[in-house]
């Protein structure tokens, strides 16, 4: 089948005339000008339902989740939640997520900078958060590596309520 075929063929099952390029040409020009409307999310991120369904989604994946009430409280879960899991209090920063003093008070031994193999865990900012999937969106830019939710074993990951979708 030659190429002239298919094309012919497409324009019949299309029902496109090879002389109808005015009106093929206006209504491109038309979509260009005027984009439909991008659907946007349903439910505000604040919204305690998507926030739950998003927990239950990333718990049902293995993961553990805490709800904190503000930033400065992450020094101190991550702290208990290695000392739980047996982990060394030792953290790569992807992010700098809370002042440097409540990080000096929980214990913890923080570094910033390249991941190496020797982290065993480290801590990221997510993007968003998709409460459907559980779905965790990370960006990889200075300061916040993807390699740092691939190479330490244990990668835990903070996610705004506002971020939720």
């Amino acid at each position: 089948m030659s190429r002239q075929d298919i094309l012919r063929r497409i324009r019949t099952a299309l029902a496109v005339s090879l002389h109808d390029n005015a009106a093929r040409h206006a209504a491109v020009r038309t979509r260009l000008t005027s984009p439909p409307r991008v659907p946007s999310p349903s439910a505000p991120a604040h919204e305690p339902h998507i926030v739950n369904a998003f927990s239950s989604r990333l718990v049902a994946n293995g993961a553990f989740v805490a709800t904190l009430r503000h930033c400065a409280e992450i020094p101190a879960q991550v702290a208990a939640y290695l000392t739980a899991e047996g982990l060394p209090l030792t953290l790569h920063l992807a992010a700098r997520l809370a002042d440097t003093a409540a990080w000096q008070r929980s214990g913890l031994s923080c570094r910033e900078g390249p991941v190496r193999a020797d982290d065993i865990a480290s801590l990221s900012l997510a993007v968003a958060g998709v409460a459907e999937t559980g779905t965790l969106v990370l960006s990889s830019a200075n300061g916040a590596p993807s390699l740092a939710a691939f190479l330490p074993e244990t990668h835990i990951v903070v996610v705004e309520q506002r971020t939720i979708y």
